[in-house]
């Protein structure tokens, strides 16, 4: 089964090029990271700004840890990318290897603007008087080419660059791309054709850090992101923009889907980053958001390279600042997303200096996913595998599970008048039910109906009613009294069927709407 108008790159229409830089050579980088880099455009990364970029390279700069940037390929031969140190990587649409050794000789096909400008965020070359900085500006950069000159490509190409990657020896997979089929069916099929191969990078300890889409408030069938981000066990990444005229005011990107299982947003409006052949020029999307969050977690990386991708995902939102009000409120997330505001942002802002001083002084850290890529929901027809992964030592992990009802805004009807308003009667999220799970191992614990009920039942609790609607099991792991991760997940109660999915029949084609400003040097 192959989707090939449903997968693209999660982008906006960029603005015109900052600049064609004909003019100029890129000198040999000899950076002091604790200095600001030289680069002509480094004042323009409100981005780098805003995550506290130049407190992290306090501490680490990525050096000699491998990303692979699985995309439209990259430009190696753009001046802020030709001095970046590259390892091999492989050409899915051509089906040709991309030797490091030979770059210079790399097709002009594999030079597309997206992957390049992905690359640019990521792995920029500091200090060189030309251009831009990257946020993990020593890593190593693996070209991964899954999609073709029209940004449109195939799952399968996905899941084979994914393990590709993990399998060569890459410790951060980007992917700034997504799609979800057309309906439940093929969210099924996503689930058991690509999770697997998320499953392999997990085994390699590859972080895998996705773009959560560009669809805004996501009210479709699922409420949960594109794929791959879909898959629990990828960091997921949203966007956040820099306000007009302010140099410290941020807002939610307006396109940025608001899901539930985000975990961090990243800078996504306004990019500078770098373009083929010798350009720049500012994107927005989660697309340009993502590789924020793949340079952080390199970053991390570098400095304990035993971190786990569950253990880099718990530093990040460890290190997360709370959005502001000014965030939007998307309250009908209130139910499952419990890391954050409700606005879609999961733990909140990235901020790269504190997650990768919470990682450098070794801090206790928790992470729960679930163990495999379905839906996640709990029925009577079977229960659900938490992964929990901490870096304590001699860890006991104590569940807590927390049953709450969904919040729901009813509309009030006048029979004799015949007509109804929302909002005049409100059943805000009620807690019902509150209990430790038996047993304290980490690792994976399988959690059913029957052994919530049991632990509902030890602690002299109610067990899940049955009701119209579903619930929703709030699992709360801590490790100590100061470390606590939380997940959320639907739970059907015996009686009660699922909501009825309703198939989105209008995804196809690029994530892309016009976003066009002028911007001056």
């Amino acid at each position: 089964m192959l989707f090939r108008s449903s997968l693209s790159p999660i982008e906006l229409a960029n603005s015109r090029a900052l600049a064609t830089a004909e003019s100029g050579t890129a000198r040999p980088s000899t950076w002091n990271p604790g200095q600001k880099p030289n680069d002509i455009y480094f004042d323009n990364l409100w981005g780098l700004k805003a995550i506290d970029a130049e407190g992290a390279w306090k501490k680490a700069t990525g050096k000699n840890v491998v990303v692979a940037v699985i995309d439209t390929g990259l430009d190696a031969s753009h001046p802020d990318l030709r001095g970046a140190s590259y390892v091999n990587g492989y050409d899915f649409v051509e089906g040709l290897p991309l030797y490091a050794a030979y770059k210079d000789d790399w097709p002009e096909s594999i030079s597309i603007p997206h992957g390049t400008h992905v690359a640019g965020t990521i792995g920029a070359v500091a200090n060189n008087g030309y251009g831009i900085t990257g946020v993990a500006p020593n890593v190593k950069l693996m070209p991964i080419r899954v999609l073709n000159e029209n940004g449109s490509g195939y799952f399968t190409d996905i899941a084979a660059g994914i393990e590709w990657a993990a399998n060569k020896g890459a410790k951060v997979a980007n992917l700034s791309l997504g799609g979800v089929g057309a309906g439940p069916s093929d969210y099924q099929w996503l689930a058991e054709n690509l999770g697997p191969s998320i499953g392999v990078a997990a085994s390699k300890g590859m972080a895998v850090v996705a773009a959560s889409g560009n669809d805004e408030f996501n009210e479709s069938w699922s409420p949960y992101t594109t794929w791959p981000a879909a898959d629990p066990r990828v960091i997921r990444v949203a966007a956040f923009g820099l306000d007009a005229e302010t140099t410290d005011s941020y807002h939610q990107a307006w396109f940025s889907t608001a899901a539930a299982n985000v975990t961090v947003t990243a800078p996504g409006e306004e990019v500078l980053s770098t373009l083929s052949p010798r350009g720049y020029a500012h994107w927005a999307g989660t697309s340009m958001a993502t590789p924020h969050v793949s340079g952080v977690v390199a970053l991390m990386k570098s400095i304990n390279g035993a971190l786990t991708p569950g253990q880099l995902r718990a530093y990040l939102k460890m290190g997360a600042i709370d959005t502001p009000d000014s965030f939007d409120d998307y309250e009908a997330w209130s139910d499952y997303n419990q890391e954050g505001p409700d606005d879609g942002s999961g733990a909140g802002m990235l901020n790269a200096a504190a997650s990768v001083n919470a990682a450098a002084a070794k801090r206790v850290v928790v992470d729960v996913a679930t163990a495999d890529p379905r839906t996640p929901q709990i029925t009577d027809a079977g229960g659900y595998a938490l992964a929990i992964s901490t870096n304590a030592a001699n860890a006991k992990c104590v569940i807590t599970a927390s049953l709450y009802t969904t919040p729901v805004e009813a509309v009030y009807y006048f029979p004799p008048l015949g007509w109804g308003f929302p909002g005049s009667l409100d059943y805000p999220r009620e807690l019902l039910s509150e209990a430790p799970l038996s047993g304290t191992s980490c690792g994976t614990r399988s959690v059913t109906l029957e052994s919530l009920n049991a632990a509902f039942a030890d602690a002299g609790q109610d067990p899940i009613p049955g009701n119209d609607g579903s619930l929703s099991a709030v699992f709360t792991v801590r490790v100590g009294a100061a470390s606590a991760a939380s997940l959320p997940i639907p739970v059907f109660p015996p009686d009660t069927s699922a909501p009825e999915v309703v198939a989105d029949s209008t995804v196809g084609g690029p994530y892309s709407v016009d976003y066009i400003r002028t911007v001056e040097a």
